[in-house]
């Protein structure tokens, strides 16, 4: 058998590729000429927060609703990964 990597290393190896994903999806979200999302999860999490961020900074109530809209698209989005994820690992553990 292989040696497989510490529950520690494995933590601290996750959060640095998070870190990394969100640093790119953020980079091409505020970056004039792209406003992309590049990935799933960091990119909509990225999403989010500057929507909600612009709608706290904004007077007209029409944009504020549409920045909190767009906002709760990407919560919805993140949530909906969130339920298919567990979903998937229960019917895949019940298979074993």
């Amino acid at each position: 058998a292989k040696h497989m990597p510490g529950f520690k290393k494995l933590l601290i190896m996750g959060v640095t590729l998070s870190l990394c994903g969100g640093f790119v999806n953020g980079y091409f979200l505020l970056h004039a000429s792209y406003r992309l999302v590049v990935s799933h999860l960091t990119g909509h999490t990225t999403t989010s927060a500057i929507n909600f961020g612009r709608a706290e900074n904004v007077d007209d109530h029409l944009i504020q609703r549409e920045n909190y809209m767009n906002g709760a698209k990407s919560l919805a989005i993140i949530a909906s990964f969130f339920f298919g994820s567990v979903s998937c690992s229960f019917i895949v553990g019940d298979l074993r």
